[in-house]
């Protein structure tokens, strides 16, 4: 996409007048010239600078105990429900197919306000929580 913008002096300097919607989130930008193009990249604000802060969360969490994958009895029901879903074109998200899994492998049931997604899995004992509280597992 080829956007045209206004080039105008302020006083000594050059500036460039950029369309409403490409407002930049940023307070400064990053300059580099590229034979006679000039690429402009909008320096990250720190607080939504995801590499920050991944690194300021592992410095601030314990690390997780050598022996939390010793029982792989949640990744053999991961690979088998998700193939069962798959064949059947009823995937689930990434994160509720995890929970659907160690639930079995925990002999657990699921309670969830998501309830629709969880019934997808065969076999899956699912208890459901709406406002007005718990329902029975299914």
């Amino acid at each position: 996409m080829t956007i045209t913008a206004r080039v105008f002096l302020s006083g000594r300097s050059q500036a460039l007048r950029l369309l409403a919607r490409l407002k930049l989130q940023a307070k400064e930008v990053r300059l580099e010239q590229i034979g006679k193009d000039i690429w402009l990249h909008p320096e990250t604000l720190p607080e939504q600078d995801m590499g920050l802060w991944l690194q300021q969360f592992y410095a601030d969490t314990e690390p997780l105990p050598a022996e939390f994958l010793a029982d792989r009895q949640a990744s053999h029901h991961y690979a088998h429900i998700r193939a069962a879903l798959d064949r059947a074109g009823t995937p689930i998200g990434g994160m509720d197919l995890m929970i659907a899994a160690h639930a079995p492998a925990e002999d657990s049931v699921v309670i969830t306000n998501n309830a629709r997604e969880f019934h997808r899995v065969p076999g899956l004992a699912v208890g459901s929580v709406d406002e007005r509280g718990l329902k029975p597992a299914s």
